[in-house]
């Protein structure tokens, strides 16, 4: 049975990393250790999604009152249900490309490079090896590159034209405090606006950085300061707001505004 031998090989391996030293070994066994745990995730991944999608089928979440297969999941793994929302839709598209899929269930890519590749499959199914072959030498952003690349060198001039007018269309952005008294920001916009936005943000970021003694806290929430200091900036604030303590990891407001790029 496949569920009796996936338990004995889940002790083995919990025996094996809780005995494990990592002290005991070089810097280049160590590597070599991470590399052989990192295929065995993606094995152990690609498990987990082919029978989740089984159970999706079957809506076996129901069950537990979930009303879909990805809160379910999430339940289960740990993970944010955005995660396994995108886990699972990286298994249905690579379905539909028999290499993707059999790349994906051996473990020779993750989920992530899955509905990466899928999603450029989709649009020029014969670029498929070549992604695949791309995603074994390179980093996932320069995957992510060339899937975009063969994604939009598929389209015509008129389907580019109307692919951005539709993504103007329907651009929004949405700011609310919720009952928690948590703030919330969400946009949509086309890809040339989010260039325009994230270059000037990360130039803020880098000065928040730079500011700092220390990082004691996420990428994400420096980011989000460094959000606060544009918006300080882009009103001529003399003191760009900080709500830790009254400290202002951004410096001055001197150079927040002398750092206003006309866009």
């Amino acid at each position: 049975m496949v569920l009796e031998r996936l338990r004995e090989i889940t002790d083995e391996a919990r025996s094996l990393v809780t005995s494990f030293e990592p002290g005991l070994y070089s810097g280049a066994d160590a590597e070599k250790i991470v590399e052989v745990f990192s295929d065995l995730k993606k094995v152990a991944d690609a498990g987990v999604l082919k029978a989740a999608i089984r159970a999706e089928e079957t809506r076996v979440y129901e069950r537990d009152g979930h009303t879909g297969a990805a809160s379910w999941l999430s339940g289960i793994t740990g993970e944010p249900v955005g995660s396994a929302l995108g886990d699972l839709e990286a298994m249905r598209s690579a379905k539909k490309h028999p290499r993707i899929e059999e790349a994906l269930t051996k473990g020779d890519i993750s989920a992530s490079q899955a509905r990466q590749i899928a999603s450029a499959a989709d649009a020029c199914p014969e670029r498929a090896g070549d992604l695949l072959e791309a995603a074994a030498e390179g980093s996932f952003s320069e995957l992510k590159k060339r899937c975009e690349e063969v994604r939009f060198g598929s389209n015509s001039n008129e389907e580019e034209i109307s692919r951005h007018e539709r993504a103007r269309r329907q651009r929004s952005c949405r700011a609310w405090t919720d009952l928690k008294g948590v703030g919330h920001l969400e946009a949509r916009m086309t890809a040339d606006a989010l260039a325009v936005i994230k270059g000037s943000l990360d130039h803020f970021e880098q000065e928040v950085l730079k500011a700092l003694e220390e990082r004691t806290e996420s990428r994400d929430a420096y980011r989000l300061d460094a959000l606060v200091a544009m918006a300080e900036a882009s009103l001529g604030s003399e003191f760009p707001c900080n709500h830790d303590a009254g400290q202002k990891p951004w410096a001055s407001g001197t150079w927040a505004r002398n750092s206003i790029r006309p866009y």
